[in-house]
């Protein structure tokens, strides 16, 4: 029985090409199974790789909107001055300065720092803290360095305020 299934299985051109396909085939099938295993291991990475970068796209954002409103800030001083910008917050809130003199300019890491210097006499407390309220709480970049507050011996009430400030902008 052996030898009749050997004759008719390698006399015949057809069955042994047919048995050929079969072996192939399966090789086939099974390098496809294996390869579409990979790539649905290789599909899985990536998809947690794009959730992690789509919660990063968050985080960018609100950083990128940021910077982008400090430079808004930043350009909005580029044409004035900190002595100016400190003048318009004296007649905003109704103080005159005896004197407001620039101090001095720093270049830092594509920004410039300007230094301005502040004294005005016979001015109460109340507008003392309104006016470095109005300094620290500014749309322009405005910070407050150094402040010297003394007392005038015609009155005790009222006082000799010197405040250095300064602002920053873009080259």
């Amino acid at each position: 029985m052996k030898t009749t299934l050997r004759k008719i299985v390698f006399s015949d051109r057809a069955v042994c090409f047919m048995l050929i396909a079969v072996a192939l085939l399966t090789v086939f099938a099974i390098a496809l199974f294996i390869h579409a295993g990979r790539i649905e291991r290789n599909n899985a990475s990536l998809k947690t790789q794009l959730s992690e970068m789509e919660s990063l796209k968050a985080e960018v954002l609100k950083i990128k909107g940021m910077v982008q409103s400090q430079e808004r800030k930043i350009g909005v001083v580029k044409t004035a001055g900190v002595v100016s910008s400190l003048e318009q917050t004296l007649t905003g809130i109704g103080l005159k300065a005896k004197v407001i003199k620039p101090s001095g300019i720093k270049k830092a890491e594509g920004f410039i720092e300007e230094d301005a210097e502040l004294i005005i006499e016979g001015v109460d407390l109340n507008k003392i803290t309104n006016l470095i309220y109005k300094i620290e709480h500014s749309h322009l970049p405005l910070k407050i360095k150094t402040a010297d507050i003394k007392t005038t011996f015609e009155n005790p009430n009222l006082f000799v305020l010197t405040l250095t400030a300064s602002i920053v902008s873009k080259p």
